[in-house]
């Protein structure tokens, strides 16, 4: 998901392999279950929650997607774009994967309130990336991490409005997420750690995929 930091060593063909695959199985994934979630929302029939549902059907293939090309291409400029576009897509995700929450669940003033701001720092984000390639990738990894976890401010409205199993499947999925961290920071020192990072990453939004698909509305 994330490209090894600037001046560490370079993924081998076989680590490049590995994130290929396991996010290329990211995105079958997404393509089947990104249409399932819609016509599950579509069954509740909740505008909102199927417009939110939506975006986030759309933000998990489009991460997968860039993700798998860019770990799959040569070291070239492609690659150096798709590291962008990729980093770009993360943003994305995680603003995208709050919508239907927001939307569907908590909405009212916390809900609208959350959703501009979840997407203010997405577009700041992808701002950076685009404008401002330079800045440390622990910066943007911070934002990633903040934004994520910036539900806690709304939790106990959250709580009065969401079951408890919808509960326990987001913070399973932040908290993969986070761990997640945990072995991209090691990837200078521990082989294969970027694919480990990978299948957290599966794991967090396959939680987060079943809050919304059951409890998302």
């Amino acid at each position: 998901m994330f490209h090894s930091k600037r001046g560490a060593r370079a993924q081998t063909r076989g680590e490049e392999r590995a994130n290929t695959l396991s996010h290329g199985l990211g995105l079958v994934v997404a393509l089947i279950g990104g249409p399932l979630l819609i016509m599950q929302a579509k069954l509740v029939g909740d505008t909102a929650f199927i417009i939110g549902a939506s975006i986030f059907a759309l933000s998990i293939i489009f991460m997968y997607l860039s993700s798998a090309i860019y770990h799959g291409l040569a070291v070239g400029q492609a690659k150096l774009t798709f590291r962008v576009i990729e980093h770009c897509a993360i943003f994305l995700l995680i603003a995208g994967t709050y919508t239907p929450i927001l939307l569907g669940v908590l909405n009212g003033a916390w809900g609208w309130s959350l959703l501009i701001l979840v997407w203010s720092i997405a577009l700041l984000g992808i701002g950076l990336k685009l404008f401002a390639q330079h800045l440390p990738l622990a910066l943007s990894t911070t934002l990633y991490l903040l934004m994520g976890w910036v539900i806690i401010i709304a939790i106990v409205p959250l709580i009065a409005v969401m079951p408890s199993a919808g509960i326990y499947w987001l913070l399973a999925g932040g908290i993969s997420y986070t761990l997640g961290v945990v072995f991209f920071i090691l990837d200078d020192r521990l082989p294969y750690a970027h694919f480990i990072w990978h299948l957290w990453v599966l794991a967090g939004t396959c939680c987060h995929y079943l809050a919304i698909y059951w409890y998302g509305a």
